[in-house]
């Protein structure tokens, strides 16, 4: 989100509330078309779809080495230097049958998550409140569903994508996928992360609602799950030069049924500069994430350079976290 100033915020947020084109889902070989069919997978009762997706994650747990080596690579980078990282083999174990459950998920119809007392209030609390709301989240669990949930709210936020995001979908596994997730956010609006810091900083002065992911690579050097991460610190920036609270948000699995967490607010006029506010919020997705470890996507799919020993941004590889 580096900082360019636009001529025309209002011409350029006008063109984004217009919305993307749902693109059809495109053709592919047989065998992804029947693993991508969201009508072939409704077929089957949710809820046993997702138990047969934890068994199937168990079965390869215990039979393929291939798989199993895969999950206890991830969440190592995930838990080294916390206090699960004993449980290593564990969370490795429930993290392939979370994979399977979330790809399931996914591919049936998309669950709108519930909300708690305490998170309703949150919510209420940060949109009642006639300034901008930054919605951070992480790639935890069913991370997708967090707009549904939002949306009981009364929230349509802008939520800031990757390019990726406004690709004409391939005809692959990858190109159905996207296409399957743009049909099912088509009620959003979506803002291109690169160069959009004035435009998100304008909309969080208008008083807007704007979603991004904070387990991002950027430059902010963070203690972040026991390690040294170089972290992305937009939402504590954009808070503070647009006096916007910042709302920690998750989306979590219990069984068959999604909840949607959001935290207490925090507000840059009690946390006074960047390293406060990014440093805070940090620190409550490290203890959603911990909470359990097995839901957080592979850190190396959402574009780190990861190790049990730091997360860094990829294009940083060569420079060493001072410290």
């Amino acid at each position: 989100m580096r900082a360019q100033e636009p001529q025309d915020f209002s011409r350029i947020i006008e063109e984004i509330d217009r919305r993307l084109d749902v693109p059809p889902m495109p053709p592919a070989p047989a065998r992804v078309r029947i693993v991508t069919s969201p009508w072939l997978r409704s077929l089957l009762p949710r809820a046993i779809s997702i138990d047969r997706a934890e068994r199937r994650g168990s079965r390869a747990w215990e039979r393929d080495p291939e798989q199993r080596a895969h999950a206890l690579s991830a969440m190592e980078t995930v838990v080294a230097g916390t206090e699960q990282a004993d449980a290593l083999a564990e969370h490795a174990r429930q993290h392939l049958s979370e994979r399977k459950v979330i790809d399931t998920i996914f591919w049936h119809r998309w669950i709108t998550p519930s909300l708690d007392a305490h998170s309703r209030e949150n919510g209420r609390a940060a949109l009642d409140s006639g300034r901008g709301v930054f919605l951070s989240t992480c790639h935890l669990g069913p991370f997708f569903c967090a707009a549904k949930g939002l949306q009981t709210l009364g929230c349509q936020p802008y939520v800031v994508a990757g390019s990726w995001w406004f690709e004409t979908p391939t005809h692959d596994y990858w190109g159905r996928r996207l296409a399957h997730w743009r049909k099912n956010e088509d009620w959003l609006r979506f803002v291109r992360a690169s160069g959009s810091y004035a435009l998100l900083r304008e909309l969080l002065r208008r008083g807007e609602q704007v979603m991004c992911q904070f387990d991002m690579p950027g430059c902010r050097e963070t203690h972040f799950l026991g390690k040294p991460a170089t972290l992305a610190d937009g939402a504590a920036r954009l808070a503070l030069d647009a006096d916007a609270l910042i709302l920690p948000t998750r989306v979590r699995r219990a069984g068959h049924t999604l909840w949607l967490d959001l935290a207490p607010a925090l507000d840059p006029r009690e946390l006074l500069d960047v390293d406060a506010l990014h440093r805070d919020l940090a620190a409550q997705h490290e203890r959603w994430i911990l909470e359990y470890p097995a839901a957080l996507e592979n850190p190396r799919d959402t574009g780190w350079d990861a190790s049990p020993s730091a997360w860094l941004h990829p294009k940083a590889r060569a420079r060493p976290l001072s410290g």
